[in-house]
């Protein structure tokens, strides 16, 4: 099983200037769920992993997962 890589996300999001609301709000999920995300207190569903993929034009595995 691959390790959840939860700092990855952040990484993406702070490079973009981006907070965690208007990450949310462009991948429609709550700020509150981004940050869990983060945090590594949740993972996201599928397809939410799929738009943050395509919201950084990267893969999952690349935000998600340990190479």
């Amino acid at each position: 099983m691959e390790e959840i890589n939860k700092s990855r996300l952040r990484v993406l999001r702070e490079s973009a200037n981006m907070t965690q609301a208007e990450l949310g709000q462009a991948v429609g999920v709550t700020s509150a769920a981004i940050g869990q995300y983060e945090r590594g207190i949740r993972s996201p569903k599928d397809p939410i992993k799929k738009e943050l993929a395509r919201f950084f034009h990267t893969t999952v595995d690349n935000i998600f997962f340990e190479t």
